[in-house]
């Protein structure tokens, strides 16, 4: 087991709106900057197969270690 009980997770949940590489970037980078993230799910629908525009669903989970 790999859970540390000192651990808190807070699960941060929202829905975003793009285009897809943009989408990507975005997640890419918030995931390089906060070590303590974890992207947990995330679900693209768009409207029409033509669309450009999706919107993603994302859910990320943020470890904080309260004893620190």
């Amino acid at each position: 087991d790999n859970t540390n009980p000192s651990e808190i997770g807070y699960e941060i949940s929202f829905p975003m709106r793009g285009e897809y590489p943009r989408i990507r970037i975005f997640l890419s980078r918030v995931l390089a900057d906060n070590p303590a993230l974890a992207l947990d799910h995330i679900s693209f629908q768009r409207d029409h197969i033509d669309d450009a525009t999706y919107t993603a669903n994302v859910k990320f989970t943020l470890f904080l270690n309260p004893s620190r």
